[in-house]
């Protein structure tokens, strides 16, 4: 049986339906009290309440006998957001709402064009951002991009449906401006963790030997020389500086690996949360000796990717 979930102009987010869902567990109620219950733990709930409870009965979520609704199942997060999604493919609509001038892939972002969903799909596209699912990119006016916590939950469960050929579809003006955006980020952590150091060493009578290398040799495998310690007698601390913006991963080269094995303890990894750098009082992570740290790596071809919550050893693809 179709669903009537297009006639709605809002059906609102997660929360409205979890609290829903929890407020139908306790018994059966009618559409108005459940609209006030809902309507005083979250704001939009109360214009979103018929097109939510329309959407949980197309689901199955909810019965309705003689206008009081009553709950089916309760609320499972990731489940639900399945179910959902399989409904919109089963009827169309998620080819309609995720089609080939919308998605971009760019890396591991999956960008959403808003001026590529269709006007009749805008209460999915809605409640897919009421739920922070997808949000907005700062960047561009008419960009959202999906967010981490379900990049996995799209690409298993969303992408598959879609057409196979917009999966990695980036235009060239895109792919310059995100290489361009990297490498301004790298910039400014690098800059950051020098003015880091030569605070740090201050009171070192060669503090302001201290300074970027990489602009002078792009292959030597660090970014910055440094001092271990104010006794040091010469450049002992060998910095290599990574940034990252939002995905709290990066990618470490084999020629950056091969130096750090060579220089050992004197070698450091600092990790920079590109966002953060004019927060007051931020300091970068720092990774002394990172070869003897290796959990957490996963070699792919000449690189190796670092993610802070590993698990356990695999082969990247």
């Amino acid at each position: 049986m179709p669903s009537n979930i297009l006639r709605h102009e809002k059906i609102g987010s997660t929360l409205i339906i979890k609290i829903v869902l929890e407020r139908l567990q306790q018994g059966a109620a009618a559409m108005d009290d459940i609209r006030e219950h809902a309507a005083s733990r979250e704001h939009g709930a109360y214009e979103a309440m018929l097109g939510c409870l329309s959407l949980l009965l197309d689901l199955g979520y909810i019965k309705e006998v003689k206008g009081r609704y009553s709950s089916v199942q309760g609320f499972h997060g990731h489940r639900f957001l399945e179910d959902f999604t399989k409904m919109l493919n089963d009827e169309g609509i998620l080819r309609k709402l995720f089609n080939q001038k919308a998605v971009v892939r760019d890396g591991g972002r999956i960008y959403i064009n808003n001026k590529g969903i269709p006007l009749e799909c805008s209460q999915i596209r809605n409640f897919f951002f009421d739920s922070k699912i997808i949000l907005k990119e700062e960047e561009y006016l008419y960009r959202y991009y999906v967010s981490d916590s379900y990049v996995d939950l799209f690409l298993s469960k969303v992408l598959p449906f879609v057409d196979k050929g917009l999966r990695h579809r980036i235009t060239l003006k895109e792919l310059e401006k995100s290489l361009e955006d990297k490498a301004e980020r790298g910039k400014e952590a690098e800059k950051f963790v020098l003015k880091y150091e030569q605070e740090a060493r201050q009171k070192h009578p060669g503090w302001e030997n201290i300074r970027i290398i990489s602009e002078e040799d792009v292959g030597a495998g660090y970014d910055i020389q440094s001092y271990q310690s104010d006794a040091s007698t010469e450049l002992d601390k060998f910095i290599e500086v990574k940034s990252y913006f939002s995905s709290r991963r990066f990618y470490w080269s084999r020629n950056e690996l091969e130096r750090a094995e060579e220089l050992g303890s004197q070698y450091c990894l600092y990790i920079v949360d590109s966002s953060r750098i004019g927060e007051q009082g931020y300091e970068p992570e720092i990774i002394e000796n990172p070869c003897k740290r290796l959990e957490g790596w996963t070699e792919t071809c000449e690189t190796l990717r670092y993610d802070p919550e590993p698990r356990g050893p695999e082969k990247a693809e």
